[in-house]
């Protein structure tokens, strides 16, 4: 990671780490980038997944409060499903407009999962060289 990406997510993290835990190394990436149809790079906050790559992509639409974002699962799944969560919800977020309240079936993506759809919740948001991000996070309906 360059040190401008690690400043980029240090500053875009720094209000959920304060009350999830600290980032902790390292980033699960995979052999084919998400750019090229791979899965997305997350981390972990305190224990929780994040991703970390999303922000960072020209083609990923504004949310509907206009911001460049990451997504944080706050669902019980292990690190396989929460990857593949994680990177269907990414997928979509370069292609339509998500926001916060938004929710979203992904009956499709974890058919064994205990919900059919979550909810992205508007944790944090803060201005990195004047452009405003954020951080949504996904947890199951009706928590």
């Amino acid at each position: 990671m360059s040190p401008a990406t690690r400043e980029h997510y240090t500053a875009l993290f720094a209000e959920i780490a304060e009350s999830l835990g600290a980032e902790r190394e390292p980033t699960f990436t995979g052999m084919i980038g998400f750019s090229a149809g791979g899965p997305v790079s997350m981390r972990r906050v305190g224990e929780w997944y994040v991703t970390c790559e999303l922000s960072m992509c020209a083609e990923q639409v504004e949310s509907a409060e206009g911001l460049k974002f990451e997504l944080l699962s706050l669902l019980d799944l292990g690190e396989r499903d929460c990857h593949r969560l994680l990177t269907a919800l990414g997928a979509l977020s370069m292609a339509e407009c998500l926001g916060d309240l938004h929710t979203v079936d992904v009956s499709h993506v974890l058919s064994a999962a205990p919900f059919s759809a979550v909810q992205l919740q508007l944790l944090s948001r803060c201005k990195i060289a004047g452009r405003a991000y954020g951080v949504y996070g996904v947890a199951p309906v009706g928590a």
